[in-house]
């Protein structure tokens, strides 16, 4: 069993040596974050880099006005990655998309440990690999399927990075997700919905048929966790 003081939920911290992680926990802070949260502005400097247990972080960037969902990060990977490249400088807003806890670490702290974490070192970079696949093959996903595929694969994505069936996800953190309106997103759940797929009632997500909502998804979710487990193991 694993001891009370390492345990975590986030996999990259999961993943290493106990020596790695008890040096990096004892400059962390566990904490908990609500929904819409910012955690970092846009062209600012980065105070803390931040590794998920069950939030999801918003990676959003503007787009006509807007500001539209690039990437997700869950408890598979961090927020701050360009501490493993020597720069606080970030390029996008950071917000939360789902309240949780948040293991974080003070960006300094974490830039001066680095070099005597090898392991850690390996898998933030391995995890940077990841999060470009990721938002290449969401940018793919955008061109090429429907708004219920992809509400279908989201909501997948947000299940497999919290605890449960059950999850938030309001209206408008889906619409600001998938790039649309609202009224579209209350169009592809409401088919999801009578499908008997999920329940979504008051901003909250039930999956009821998780075989059932992968078959309504388009195939980038399966390739998606495919390419994070094979990236981040190695």
């Amino acid at each position: 069993m694993p001891d009370t003081e390492t345990a975590v939920s986030n996999h990259l911290l999961g993943a290493l040596p106990l020596e790695e992680l008890s040096r990096l926990l004892s400059q962390a802070e566990r904490r908990k974050f609500e929904l819409f949260d910012v955690l970092a502005e846009a062209d600012s400097h980065l105070e803390h880099a931040y590794f998920p247990e069950d939030a999801i972080i918003s990676v959003v960037r503007p787009a006509s006005g807007e500001l539209v969902e690039a990437a997700t990060v869950g408890r598979e990977g961090m927020a701050g990655f360009s501490v493993l490249f020597g720069t606080t400088f970030n390029t996008s807003k950071l917000t939360i998309q789902h309240a949780g806890e948040i293991l974080t670490v003070p960006f300094a702290s974490l830039n001066a440990a680095l070099p005597e974490l090898p392991v850690l070192r390996d898998l933030i970079g391995r995890y940077v690999l990841a999060f470009v696949d990721q938002v290449g093959q969401g940018a793919a996903c955008n061109a090429r399927h429907s708004l219920e595929q992809r509400c279908a694969k989201w909501m997948l994505t947000a299940r497999d990075r919290v605890d449960g069936e059950s999850f938030t996800l309001t209206h408008a953190v889906l619409a600001q997700m998938l790039g649309v309106h609202r009224p579209g997103v209350t169009l592809a759940a409401s088919k999801l919905q009578k499908a008997g797929l999920i329940r979504y009632v008051r901003g909250r997500v039930t999956i009821l048929d998780h075989a059932g909502l992968e078959g309504a998804s388009c195939e980038c979710y399966a390739i998606n966790r495919e390419h994070f487990d094979r990236l981040l193991k190695g």
